[in-house]
């Protein structure tokens, strides 16, 4: 008789969340199929190994693909506030070009509308929008249109940077990220105070370091926006590069460990001894 009320109650549940399950319910309920154009266009990015960033403008779509290796950024977000009508003067511009060089981005991208709630005139779906956000990038000079996917525009920019860079072309990085706090350095060919440049948002708790040459650098800014070191020597070495805040919830991790070790050494000492205790 339990085992029949189970099973009732069961089949009621899945009836009740039956039009969750087969799409019939709208808002976040509702299930959304990828346009073809968005995967097609993940395909293209993934295909290409080497770190680098898309910037959509005016926004990202929730189709968007970006991973740690594909990082996106919206328009606003690195070029500040503009109009449709002053995108390319913008873009054109010759630190609007450094800077996107610089942030490693590699393709501008107008995304494709398909739920019709970014391009917008009085809360409507504005095709106009869209139409002149493309012909106003075409007009930048610099970026050459990568065609193939349908109404998701792409622009490549020319001479993007890695994540990390030299102010001078001969000096030879390769690097590893080992967490989102910690990069790992092969240094080659450098000299003694030249710059080696971080393409992540400034924030002066990065540091570079090593051990053995006693070299323990604060970020100081490159440009306004990225982060930047002096290296300290000639030659072929390693780096670290890591976020200093990390070491503080790094301890804080092992100082709660040890306290939880603790409770619970004491906790079973306590124990033995309650019964031991009650043996005599």
């Amino acid at each position: 008789m339990q085992n029949l009320f189970l099973l009732i109650l069961i089949l009621y549940l899945l009836f009740l969340i039956r039009p969750a399950l087969s799409g019939q319910l709208g808002g976040i309920f509702k299930t959304t199929q990828v346009p073809m154009e968005y995967l097609e266009l993940r395909e293209f990015i993934t295909n290409q190994p080497e770190y680098f960033r898309t910037i959509w403008i005016p926004q990202s779509s929730k189709y968007s693909f970006y991973s740690s290796n594909y990082p996106l950024i919206s328009g606003t977000g690195l070029l500040g506030n503009y109009s449709i009508d002053t995108v390319a003067k913008e873009l054109s511009k010759d630190s609007s070009r450094a800077v996107l060089e610089q942030a490693s981005v590699r393709y501008i991208i107008v995304p494709y509308d398909h739920d019709g709630v970014i391009f917008l005139t009085d809360r409507m779906y504005d095709e106009k929008k869209y139409l002149k956000t493309i012909s106003e990038i075409e007009k930048v000079s610099y970026v050459k249109e990568v065609e193939g996917f349908g109404k998701i525009k792409v622009f490549e920019v020319p001479n993007s940077k890695d994540h990390f860079f030299g102010t001078r072309q001969e000096l030879d990085i390769s690097w590893v990220k080992k967490s989102s706090s910690e990069y790992s350095l092969s240094i080659k060919n450098a000299r003694k105070g030249e710059v080696l440049v971080f393409s992540e948002n400034f924030d002066k708790n990065w540091e570079a370091s090593n051990v053995k040459l006693t070299y323990f650098q604060e970020s100081i800014p490159y440009n306004k926006f990225f982060n930047s070191f002096i290296l300290p020597a000639d030659g072929e070495y390693p780096i670290r590069v890591y976020y200093k805040p990390q070491n503080l919830v790094k301890k804080g991790i092992i100082i709660s460990l040890m306290g939880v070790a603790i409770i619970v050494i004491i906790s079973v000492y306590s124990l033995i001894k309650l019964r031991n205790g009650r043996k005599t």
